[in-house]
């Protein structure tokens, strides 16, 4: 306790060598603190972009062409997806149709503000891609009895024709009755253009049989599982179902129906990315601790050529060199330890006020305060003062009792 009233004292005594090593120190620590936050920010910010267009780590994707699809059809194809993809796997799959300019979406109250970007959708699309809600839900259940069918829109699309609650009619170039659909939900799907999401089995309802087939991509994913095991279960699924699918693979006579699938997300080469950021990250914040180390120990050499009166006398009064040696040491740790939890602080109400603001967000989970390396910076701060103080302290317990009588 003596000795850390010493080192406190010591510090108040010496303002300005003070102020020069808590400065140096604090920069290094507030920076270990901002990697880490920025970091995360970062690194989730990346990945979700990458997933809301691409789709979780491991996605496939594989085209497909439904010939004269119904709605029994679909209905097989799903249970089908359901058992080998869902209920094995415990993953998703969704079935997409591009039907941009083949159908057209309007406000009920104004024809002429219309939307050709639609997607028909089957599946868990939001269980494939990172699409948060913005409001409302999701599409209902593809057997659920309800009128007027749902519709989800994006938010450009929102801003357009109107958001949850808004009566649209959705109106095919070919022939198709007019559809009038209920904005349930409007979602974050990453795109710059405006976009609705309709229930592929609410179209079939009223268009039985599709006319022209239907082209549109299948998407599977499953936590864990890799594309070869996809493969597989899909190919069973197609084969189970019975619906005609125009793709075919295998050899020779014996061809099988099925979706080739191959890898649609980033996810295995953006790892290579963010760990070579990491990487550069934790090089940066490795030299500003070396410099704050190196700054502080030619403070401190500095200071003690200053104080070798002082500390001789000292000396000459009955301090041992030990103590001499530890009140140093001890001056530089009680600096680095309020320094830390200074800046500490100041990163706390910087996450605090600042982060929950940024663009990314919903997309990107908030992150929590990363105390783990705010536990991690103090250690480093305690650590940096200890080493940068080694020097000067070695100095100081070598200083001649002589020089107090010259």
């Amino acid at each position: 306790m003596t000795l850390l009233i010493d080192s406190w004292r010591d510090l108040r005594a010496h303002p300005s060598r003070t102020l020069m090593s808590a400065i140096s120190l604090f920069i290094a620590v507030l920076a270990i603190v901002g990697v880490a936050v920025y970091g995360e920010i970062a690194r989730d910010s990346i990945v979700a972009r990458d997933e809301q267009a691409n789709g979780r780590a491991v996605t496939a994707q594989g085209f497909v062409h439904l010939s004269e699809l119904t709605v029994a059809q679909l209905e097989s194809f799903e249970r089908a997806l359901d058992h080998r993809v869902g209920s094995s796997h415990n993953g998703y799959w969704a079935l997409e149709i591009d039907v941009s300019g083949a159908i057209e979406v309007s406000a009920a109250n104004d024809p002429t503000n219309f939307i050709d970007g639609t997607a028909l959708t089957a599946g868990q699309l939001r269980g494939i891609r990172r699409m948060p809600l913005l409001a409302g839900q999701w599409l209902d259940p593809p057997n659920s009895d309800v009128y007027p069918p749902t519709i989800v829109v994006n938010s450009i699309a929102a801003a357009q024709v109107g958001g949850v609650g808004t009566n649209l009619i959705a109106k095919s170039s070919q022939g198709m009755q007019q559809i009038a659909f209920r904005v349930v939900g409007v979602v974050d799907d990453g795109n710059r253009v405006a976009r609705t999401y309709m229930p592929l089995a609410s179209t079939l309802h009223f268009d039985p049989v599709s006319r022209e087939g239907n082209h549109g991509d299948l998407y599977v994913h499953a936590p864990g599982v890799g594309l070869e095991t996809l493969q597989e279960a899909v190919s069973v699924a197609v084969v189970d179902s019975g619906v005609v699918i125009s793709d075919y693979s295998g050899n020779g006579n014996e061809r099988t129906p099925t979706v080739e699938l191959s890898r649609h997300d980033n996810g295995e080469h953006m790892g290579l990315g963010l760990d070579t950021v990491k990487l550069g990250f934790f090089a940066a914040t490795a030299i500003t601790l070396v410099v704050a180390i190196v700054g502080m120990a030619n403070i401190g050499l500095a200071s003690i050529r200053e104080r070798q009166r002082e500390l001789s006398v000292r000396l000459a009064v009955g301090f041992s060199r030990r103590r001499v040696f530890l009140l140093i040491l001890g001056s530089s740790s009680v600096l680095g330890a309020l320094v830390a939890t200074t800046a500490i602080l100041v990163a706390y109400l910087v996450v605090s006020g600042i982060v929950p603001g940024l663009s990314v967000f919903p997309l990107v989970n908030r992150p929590d305060f990363p105390w783990g390396s705010a536990i991690l910076a103090l250690i480093v701060s305690l650590s940096a003062t200890v080493f940068g103080a080694l020097a000067p302290a070695i100095a100081a317990a070598r200083v001649e009792i002589a020089t107090a009588l010259r």
